[in-house]
């Protein structure tokens, strides 16, 4: 019996794929990283994306958590010695910013940069289409489209709504989501992604 990818429902699964990435995690890795089939094309396809994923998120989040800021020390700062065309991207994308809290509190002038959309959505998109089919068993393929948002924090009103969902902690803390999908349309679902205690993502899926 043929197994297909489970991230592109298209092409044999020759592999297996790590998501969230293993790439994000640092040594000794988590002993619940999970795993799905996929083919060589998804797998070894997006291992650029992850590395650059994942400087782009120890710089976010890696002075606020110990795992994060080991990260960063022993694998983003190595990425970026050797990839000189990524760090000159990084720089370029910099610039200054008037921080406010949420209730529009003044906090300074900060240093941001920009997160590369085509990264950050291609490594979200293939995190969540693992995940579906690791918890539900059904490849979603070409069925569905995804949406991506980055997400500042999870606000009040949303953790009391997903109160209930099942969700998951990946190498204590280091990556914990939660998961939903309707009961009468199960291509819909929604998968809440928080990074590290200081990065938050949002992916839904819906049928095209």
């Amino acid at each position: 019996m043929v197994r297909m990818c489970a991230i592109c429902g298209v092409r044999e699964a020759t592999t297996f794929d790590h998501l969230p990435p293993r790439a994000i995690f640092p040594k000794p890795r988590p002993s619940n990283l999970v795993t799905v089939p996929a083919c060589l094309p998804c797998n070894h396809g997006a291992s650029k994306h992850d590395e650059q994923f994942r400087v782009y998120l120890t710089m976010q989040t890696g002075p606020d958590h110990p795992q994060s800021k080991k990260l960063w020390k022993e694998r983003s700062m190595a990425t970026l010695r050797k990839n000189r065309k990524l760090h000159r991207m990084i720089l370029q994308g910099m610039r200054p910013v008037e921080m406010r809290s949420d209730a529009g509190i003044y906090l300074g002038r900060r240093t941001a940069f920009l997160f590369p959309v085509e990264v950050y959505e291609s490594v979200m998109q293939r995190t969540a289409r693992g995940l579906y089919y690791h918890h539900f068993g059904e490849i979603l393929g070409a069925q569905v489209r995804c949406e991506v948002s980055f997400l500042r924090s999870l606000d009040a009103e949303f953790l009391e709504l997903s109160g209930n969902w099942p969700s998951a902690d990946i190498g204590s803390g280091a990556v914990v989501y939660r998961y939903s999908r309707a009961a009468d349309a199960p291509l819909n679902s929604a998968w809440v992604f928080q990074f590290y205690e200081a990065h938050w993502a949002l992916v839904e899926t819906e049928p095209v």
